[in-house]
């Protein structure tokens, strides 16, 4: 043996042992990744961007046979904090009901998506994700081109849009406004026609709050909604949504929010949590738009950017 050979003993005993192959099925794609909905979101990407080709076959060629190498934007530390945290305070799954949790952080000043966590096990077989609800592979945090998602109702999220149009018009944090439980009889719209509420209609706050005289600062502290409804009420909504747009969001099935009506002030659109991060960072970032992106540089076989 100290020349590295075997025993003749030992090559007999291995000799007459049958040889049991241990198979193992190898993971396509990004089931195999630590980060598979951050994965699926930038190949959805890749296959939806003209850069990589201008028909969907070259995209896939692109993506599957032309040995790029792309670097993406995901942190660990922000991934594994966030899944970590997701894990921690969200089911999988929720008894008689679709449930869906995502998160998505963004860096401010360069628009890089640096995590996504997603309640659910990622599975690429329709018949398992079909089956037990703990299994997809829709990104939440994204849209329908990017993700497969329609987002979510956005909410009071939304509230943000009205917010920077108050501010923008020239109006202070401190005016005083009638807040209170009531039917606001119209709004303005000078592009989709005038919302008039149609037989008084109220619009309630959570927790049957009865509302309030206040100012805009404790509207926003409180997420008031007739707070806001109020605000909007001063407002013109075609300027709310023109706002909307300039944040860089819309539905997510891809459609300009055009604030036809008093429900969307306080979020009744569908939106990608993906667009929502984004316009929070413009605000973060002083009122510069970047927009989120999961690619930092793609380098392709030959070592060319």
């Amino acid at each position: 043996e100290a020349d590295g050979k075997i025993t003749h003993e030992q090559y007999v005993q291995y000799a007459v042992e049958p040889i049991t192959p241990k198979l193992s099925e190898t993971e396509q794609g990004c089931g195999s990744s630590g980060a598979p909905y951050f994965c699926q979101y930038v190949v959805s990407t890749i296959l939806n961007d003209p850069a990589f080709g201008a028909e969907t076959d070259d995209r896939v060629r692109a993506l599957r046979q032309d040995g790029l190498t792309i670097q993406t934007t995901l942190d660990w530390r922000m991934q594994d904090a966030a899944q970590t945290t997701m894990n921690e305070n969200t089911p999988q799954s929720v008894e008689g009901m679709k449930f869906g949790s995502s998160a998505v952080s963004l860096e401010a000043k360069t628009g890089r998506v640096l995590a996504i966590a997603q309640n659910t096990k990622f599975t690429q077989d329709p018949e398992l994700a079909q089956s037990d609800s703990s299994y997809n592979s829709i990104v939440f945090a994204g849209d329908s081109t990017n993700g497969g998602s329609i987002g979510f109702s956005v909410g009071s999220t939304f509230k943000l849009f009205t917010l920077v149009d108050w501010l923008e018009k020239g109006h202070s944090l401190n005016e005083t406004l009638n807040g209170r439980l009531q039917p606001v009889p119209n709004m303005t719209n000078s592009c989709q026609g005038n919302w008039v509420n149609p037989g008084g209609v109220r619009i309630n706050n959570f927790a049957n709050n009865q509302g309030y005289v206040g100012t805009p600062m404790m509207f926003t502290r409180d997420s008031l909604n007739t707070g806001y409804l109020a605000m909007a009420a001063e407002l013109d909504l075609c300027d709310i949504a023109n706002v909307v747009k300039k944040l860089g969001v819309k539905t997510g099935d891809g459609k300009e929010i055009l604030m036809q009506n008093a429900n969307e002030v306080i979020g009744s659109d569908n939106v990608s949590p993906i667009a929502m991060a984004g316009a929070y960072a413009t605000v973060a970032n002083g009122g510069n738009q970047c927009q989120p992106k999961v690619i930092d540089k793609v380098t392709t076989a030959d070592g060319e950017e």
